[in-house]
């Protein structure tokens, strides 16, 4: 798997409830996007956010890159969120210029920079 998803905030007792999520590129990008679990289980919580509460259905609002931090030479690199029909098949996509980045490795220069997705609950 080619991202790690850190838990940077959640808000359970909002309505809506409310993840944000840091997602590190590593590794080898994958044709169609590199897969992002939104299952609790499959996040890191270096921070000891927390996520009890969290819901386990596929959220009614698709999650959305809500800051992506690609800068310099990477900086019109874009990132968008692939739905997908369980909390486990969604995808991270990459582009530049409006074209998916090829499969393979990452370009060197994204590997130190990162996307927050935000995932609301209804």
């Amino acid at each position: 798997m080619a991202l790690i998803e850190q838990v940077l905030k959640y808000s359970p007792n909002g309505v809506p409830d409310r993840l944000f999520l840091k997602c590190i590129l590593t590794g080898n990008y994958t044709a169609g996007g590199d897969p992002l679990n939104l299952n609790p289980t499959a996040f890191q919580d270096p921070n000891g956010i927390g996520i009890l509460g969290y819901p386990d259905t596929v959220p009614q609002i698709d999650p959305a890159v809500f800051s992506q931090v690609f800068t310099g030479a990477y900086a019109l690199y874009q990132a968008q969120v692939v739905q997908g029909a369980t909390l486990g098949t969604y995808k991270l996509q990459i582009q530049s210029g409006g074209v998916e980045l090829a499969a393979g490795a990452y370009p060197a220069g994204l590997l130190n920079q990162y996307v927050i997705i935000e995932v609301v609950w209804n």
